[in-house]
């Protein structure tokens, strides 16, 4: 199964964006990687951010991000199954340490790099 890990991100008071969660999933030999204002919450939807492409090491790290962006702590970790899948929706089932529920993931239509990001209970 592919997996999924949710990284804290915390930032240097210069970093450009603050303090954040990444919510990252495996697929196509990368971490697909979104950028997260707050900590995950089931039935609260949030507005996240697309963000580049992580390396598959992702999935392990925690630590000190190089060039001074900051350190990651991992706050669930585990595998998905995806659920269904377009161009502008992703609907996950989590099976991680801290969350056993379904993502969707439905992409904004004034903004292809935001989506709206729900968490329901399994």
């Amino acid at each position: 199964m592919p997996r999924f890990v949710i990284l804290r991100h915390v930032t240097p008071p210069s970093f450009p964006r603050p303090t954040h969660y990444d919510f990252m999933l495996e697929a196509d030999g990368v971490m697909k990687t979104w950028a997260m204002p707050v900590e995950p919450i089931p039935g609260i939807l949030q507005i996240i951010e697309q963000i580049h492409d992580h390396r598959l090491d992702y999935f392990e790290f925690e630590g000190e991000i190089a060039g001074g962006k900051g350190t990651a702590t991992r706050w669930d970790r585990g595998d998905y199954a995806t659920v269904r899948q377009s161009d502008d929706e992703w609907c996950v089932q989590l099976v991680g340490g801290a969350l056993q529920a379904r993502v969707t993931l439905r992409r904004q239509s004034d903004n292809p790099s935001r989506w709206e990001f729900r968490i329901e209970p399994a």
